[in-house]
Order: C-alpha cells, then structure tokens, then sequence
C-alpha cells in the first residue's frame, strides 16, 4: 500500500512540475533518470578499453604507476558530456550519477581485469563540500559501478584533509600544486587485505587528482605490489 501512494504521489508531482532531460530539455518518459534515451544513445562514448593503454594511463606515465585506467565520456567544453557532468555536479541529479555509474560498469566487465579488482575507492571529498552539495558524486558512481560489477565500494577508504579551490578556474600548473598531499588513507582500513583498488571520479582533466589520491595510497599502504587502477565517468583531451 505505502509503495502504491508513492508511486501515485510521484505520477502527480510528474504531472505538474515534469522532469526533463539535462542535455535536450525534452520530456523524460517513465524510467528515464536525468538523460532521454536519444540523447544518452548519442553521447561521445570512449571508443578505448579499460586497459594500460588508456589515454589516462599514459596521460600520468612518469608521474603515477596505474595498471589500467578507463573513460567512458570523451570531454569538451559545451559538449553533451559537459552538460551531463554539469547535472550531476551542481543540479543535484544523484540517481542520474548512479545511472552513469552503471554505463560505466557495463564497461568494465567486458574486461579480465575486473576479477581482479578487490575494492572500488571514490575520490574523496571535503566535508564542507559534501555538505554544502549534498554528496559527493564520485561515490554515486562507485556505487553505480558496484551494483553492475559486484565489487564493493569503500567510501572511507580515503579522506581529504584540506579544503581546496575548484579546479575548474585554475591552469594546469596550478592544479597540481592545488591537488598535492590532500588526501590521507583511514587508518582503521590499513590492515585490509587487498591487492587491486580501482580509483574513481567524475572527470580527469590534468590528473592532478588522481596523481595525489594514488599517492596517498601507496605512501601509506608501502605495498610493492598493490595494483592502482582508475576508472572516471569523462576524460578532457
């Protein structure tokens, strides 16, 4: 009965404030998350494998050491994917990131290396970020991701200690050096067994991120042969 008058209270909010989709403003039809069907069929899909010869494997050669790396979305300014990624950082579209998170998932398990991967680690955010957004959409994605693989999601795993400016308004340069010794490993996971993590996050530009997140890994796991690999939802070439 209680699932009932959700549904039918759900069909009312529907009919007089009706969702539409973030990318073409058309109507969304019962079951479309964020994103209409034609538009989520026309996105700038990645054409590369989850594999070491991933554009953002060899984008962070000599700088990180990640056994593979995956994008789905390929990223330009004012494209489909920068609309997509708009939504779901800034116009709370959390079950849109989840929807995404399983594109990216579907991804994944075409490759032998997935049986590999122990855990999915989100990229953390700042707690004054997360509570001034609400949550973090690199962790909506992990669990997007989680739910088609089967590889559990360790939000915790991870913990960003400073507050840092968007990296959005800042140049390459400045990024890195905004990105550097900001994430710290949780102690009360240390002693996990574990031998493959996959980063995740929602956009790779630079890398600056994911270098510094790979850092914090290794620098306190001292682990030879832990295997870092990452997976984001876009790539800026």
């Amino acid at each position: 009965m209680k699932r009932l008058i959700n549904q039918s209270l759900e069909a009312v909010r529907e009919l007089f404030f009706p969702k539409t989709c973030v990318i073409c403003d058309d109507l969304l039809i019962y079951g479309e998350l964020g994103i209409c069907e034609f538009c989520k069929f026309h996105l700038p899909y990645s054409s590369f494998e989850f594999d070491s010869e991933n554009p953002i494997v060899k984008a962070l050669w000599g700088r990180c050491s990640l056994s593979h790396g995956y994008h789905l979305l390929n990223y330009r300014r004012g494209s489909m994917a920068s609309k997509l990624l708009h939504a779901i950082k800034y116009q709370n579209q959390k079950n849109l990131a989840i929807v995404m998170g399983n594109e990216v998932g579907k991804s994944l398990i075409r490759s032998t290396a997935i049986s590999t991967i122990d855990a999915i680690v989100p990229v953390p955010m700042h707690e004054k970020k997360v509570r001034k957004r609400g949550y973090n959409q690199a962790e909506l994605l992990a669990n997007g991701i989680s739910s088609i693989t089967g590889v559990p999601v360790w939000s915790d795993f991870l913990r960003q200690m400073r507050l840092t400016e968007s990296q959005t308004v800042r140049g390459r340069s400045d990024r890195v050096s905004n990105s550097g010794n900001k994430y710290q490993l949780n102690v009360n996971l240390n002693n996990l067994q574990f031998k493959h993590i996959l980063l995740v996050d929602d956009v790779m530009t630079t890398g600056s991120t994911i270098m510094a997140a790979e850092h914090a890994i290794r620098t306190s796991l001292n682990r030879e042969k832990l295997e870092v690999s990452v997976a984001t939802l876009s790539y800026v070439f």
